[in-house]
């Protein structure tokens, strides 16, 4: 061509770089063909560094084509005519300005895998970056790369892994953030922060399109990029392979774990994640991976096998309990079903549709477990290979499934689990962790309010969570309470219903069928009324925790249980305590009495002698006393005064003490006339003899009666009578009667004493009466006359013969086992007179007895106990007739 031959290579490279600067591409593409000077790379290298990266690209695509072909030219490819830029430059000006050129290099150092001689691959990446790091606008980028997919492999997998993503996110998804990454940041981010940044601010709606569309295809070309590489090494072929796989495998692994670890976050998320999306093979490569996406079936199996592995993970990785994020977990646990080709679990329904899972490769495996830490439910754990529960298979799907639906059986009677925790239960929980749990159930369903119908539904329940299955009580199960023993298994149940009041439930269960002894199911019924007994705040049989064990002992006592003493004395306990329960009694330190204070004191008795104190005038109800006391004793809670006591003892000590604290009470209250009362009617032997003043129990039995009635017989009631001075005596004698032989003396010395101080009053009162009689006869009438003149109506004063006819008959009373009966009768004043002086030689008879037995050695009735020497029958005799 005409001019070529003036211009030196020096002046082409400035033009070349001219017409990059001014971007005049077609001037540009007709030097390329003019002249020899001009190679492939030094073009490339002033397209990449002069012309503008705001250019559009389809201006200098053909160009770029046109270059990549170069044996193609021009045929009437002439010298452009602008030349203006090197016409005043000499040939040494222009080498010189050609030196200073600072071009840009199209090899990349971390583009180490494209082959050098791939010239235009390296322009490409390289004018990507420029435009997007010169303007930001990525589009562009995109633009000048896809018209040339098909030239280099490695090109392709560079667009769909960086590009293609980041176009996406930054134009499609996510405009409204703006440019967030730069095209070279993003290229070099690592897996972890990679799967951060593409799923970040990924929503329910958006989470799987986000999968689909961002993480495939940058997972995709991080694989073929590595893919490339080990193909290119001189390695053995089988470990290329080997290597290949590991490399394709751990491309997933930053997805999976972000899996794992959002579940215990966003379980939400990641559910919905795993149901929108097939897994590693369902990527939307937008059509630009040529149909090579997974080239090999088996690096394609095991990323869907780490997937499904990733998936079980995030559902034990599940840190809420509510019945939607469970109910998330078993679509997870379908939709893993399906992806592996086999059936859902079956959904856990009615009894009879309730599916039974025989586990029996977890069963295996539950011995190997036993040394596990909590660490082998971590994320790192459940992603191994090696772990048991992520392992993907049907046992694996069917015993999270059994894990959820346990959850969910749990939930309806109060029990919050994880799934975690659930297989934990299952399968590394100790005998007695379990054991626990169980009574930790039981014991909060027993408070919940539920009918006939659902505490069936209950026993039922807990029967398929032994074995996640049908309850086989002859072998282990695999369940939360399959190391449980069947005996105790049972006994917790029986007693979670008696707890709970289904009673008919557990007649059927425990009695008609006797999954258990009788002699345990009585044990049991004893026990769990016991306890609510002893949780009862009021004895009052017709509130709380004593209602509750009142209805328990009524449901099978006498009417399964007739002979039970068990129950026997349960029933005698809730009938003293019910009656304790209308006294006030508070124990010390203002604690209030309750119930549970009656088994825990020494001497139950003691309590109503604080009955007593605290509550005026209850000694009153002496009958109501003594029944609680009887009670107390029939309940099995009084132990023996002394060894060897008879039962009969044992059963009259309880009515006898509460007597003798009721006698004591009335004495503290000054109420002489009851104690009086008590002692005489209810004291005083049926069958008693001069000889031999004891009871017909041992001396022992009857200390506390004689006690009682001496207290009574050594009280001083004030102001101090005739009257009440004889009613002392009467209770002395019954103290002679019940007392034993070392008490005689004690007893004997307080009748003395007593008796010297009716002595002394009754002497006041004869000189009172002679005195009065005096006056009288001073007064002009016979000396204990009646004179009219007297006050009309007023009732004569008693003569000296009625007041010792009265006092005779008073101690007659008290002696009555020492007078001996009286004889004969009188007719008028004559037989009048003849048995007033009977009587009151009985009267000073009966004195002299009782002083003779206290001087004399106690010379008849109980005197031989003590040794003493009879008084001679003459003597007597003689002083009677004298």
């Amino acid at each position: 061509m005409e001019g070529k031959s003036k211009l030196t290579g020096a002046k082409i490279i400035l033009l070349a770089v001219h017409y990059a600067a001014k971007s005049d591409l077609y001037s540009f593409a007709t030097l390329a063909t003019v002249s020899s000077a001009l190679s492939l790379e030094l073009m490339l290298r002033v397209l990449l560094t002069f012309l503008p990266e705001s250019t559009e690209p389809r201006d200098y695509i053909p160009l770029l084509q046109q270059l990549s072909q170069p044996k193609v030219s021009f045929e009437d490819a002439v010298l452009p005519k602008e030349l203006s830029a090197i016409d005043d430059l000499s040939d040494g000006a222009a080498r010189k300005k050609a030196r200073r050129l600072r071009l840009l290099s199209l090899i990349s150092p971390s583009a180490s895998q494209i082959p050098k001689d791939d010239l235009l691959t390296h322009f490409l990446i390289q004018r990507a970056y420029s435009i997007d790091s010169e303007t930001g606008l990525l589009r562009l980028a995109g633009e000048l790369v896809v018209p040339f997919l098909g030239y280099s492999q490695y090109l392709r997998a560079w667009f769909i892994s960086v590009l293609l993503p980041l176009l996406r996110m930054n134009y499609d998804y996510r405009p409204q953030e703006g440019l967030t990454y730069s095209l070279k940041a993003f290229e070099y981010l690592g897996a972890v922060e990679g799967v951060k940044v593409l799923i970040s601010k990924s929503q329910k709606e958006t989470v799987g399109r986000d999968l689909r569309c961002l993480v495939g295809p940058w997972a995709y070309g991080d694989t073929a990029s590595k893919r490339r590489k080990l193909s290119s090494e001189t390695v053995d072929e089988m470990q290329s392979e080997a290597a290949q796989e590991d490399d394709d495998l751990s491309t997933w692994s930053a997805l999976n774990q972000w899996l794992v670890e959002t579940a215990s976050t966003n379980f939400e998320l990641v559910a919905q994640a795993i149901e929108d999306w097939d897994g590693p093979t369902d990527t939307d490569y937008g059509g630009y991976d040529n149909g090579e996406a997974w080239p090999d079936e088996d690096v394609q199996l095991s990323c869907k096998r780490q997937y499904i592995r990733a998936s079980l993970a995030s559902v034990y990785n599940l840190r809420k309990s509510e019945k939607d994020a469970i109910s998330q977990g078993k679509r997870i646990v379908s939709r893993i079903s399906g992806l592996m080709d086999l059936d859902p679990p079956t959904e856990i329904g009615s009894r009879a549709k309730r599916p039974s899972r025989p586990l029996t490769h977890f069963k295996k495996a539950q011995a190997g477990l036993t040394d596990i830490t909590p660490s082998y439910f971590g994320v790192d754990s459940l992603l191994s290979d090696s772990n048991l529960l992520t392992l993907p298979g049907r046992e694996a799907l069917e015993f999270l499934a059994s894990c959820l639906d346990t959850i969910t059986i749990m939930q309806r009677y109060g029990r919050s689990f994880l799934p975690f925790s659930t297989a934990q239960l299952c399968l590394v929980a100790t005998e007695a962790d379990q054991q626990n749990e169980l009574k930790i159930l039981l014991h909060g369903t027993s408070r919940r309010k539920m009918g006939s119908d659902d505490w069936e539904r209950f026993v039922d329940d807990i029967a398929w969570v032994w074995n996640l299955g049908r309850y086989e009580p002859s072998s282990p199960g695999i369940g939360i309470f399959g190391k449980i023993e069947h005996d105790f298994f049972h006994k917790e149940v029986l007693q979670g219903l008696l707890s709970a009041g289904n009673f008919p439930l557990a007649t059927t269960l425990y009695i008609s069928t006797n999954p258990l002894p009788l002699s345990t199911v009585e044990r049991l019924i004893h026990l769990t009324a016991m306890t609510s007994y002893d949780n009862a705040t009021n004895g009052n049989r017709t509130r709380g925790g004593m209602k509750r064990s009142c209805d328990i002992l009524k449901a099978f006592y006498p009417a399964h249980f007739p002979k039970s003493t068990l129950l026997s004395h349960a029933s005698a306990l809730i009938s003293a305590t019910h009656a304790l329960s209308f006294y006030s009694l508070t124990l010390q330190h203002g604690v209030p009495f309750a119930p549970v204070n009656i088994r825990v004191t020494s001497d139950p008795l003691s309590l109503i002698q604080k009955v007593l104190e605290q509550n005026p005038r209850a000694y009153t109800n002496v009958d109501d006393l003594a029944s609680i006391g009887r009670d107390l004793a029939s309940a099995g809670l009084l132990k023996p005064s002394f060894p060897n006591q008879s039962p009969s003892a044992l059963a009259l000590e309880p009515e006898r003490r509460v007597l003798a604290m009721c006698i004591d009470a009335s004495l503290s209250a000054s109420d002489f006339e009851t104690a009086y009362s008590y002692v005489m009617t209810r004291l005083t032997p049926s069958s008693p003899s001069s000889s031999a003043p004891l009871s017909n129990e041992s001396p022992k039995a009857d200390t506390i009666s004689y006690t009682a009635a001496l207290l009574a017989g050594r009280f001083r009631p004030v102001p101090q009578t005739l009257r009440t001075l004889e009613m002392r005596l009467e209770l002395l004698s019954t103290a002679l009667l019940l007392a034993p032989p070392q008490a005689l003396h004690e007893i004997l010395a307080v009748w003395r004493r007593a008796e010297e101080e009716l002595s002394t009053l009754r002497a006041e009162d004869e000189r009172a009466e002679m005195a009065h009689a005096d006056g009288k006869s001073r007064a002009g009438g016979m000396p204990g006359a009646w004179t009219n003149s007297a006050e009309e109506g007023a009732e004569p004063p008693m003569g000296l013969f009625d007041v010792a006819r009265g006092a005779a008959k008073a101690l007659g009373k008290s002696t009555g086992a020492l007078r001996a009966p009286v004889v004969g009768k009188g007719g008028g004043e004559a037989g009048r007179e003849d048995v007033e002086r009977r009587e009151e030689a009985e009267r000073v008879r009966k004195r002299d007895v009782v002083s003779n037995m206290v001087t004399g050695g106690l010379a008849s009735g109980i005197g031989w106990v003590l040794g003493a020497q009879p008084v001679a029958r003459g003597d007597g005799e003689e002083r009677e007739r004298r």
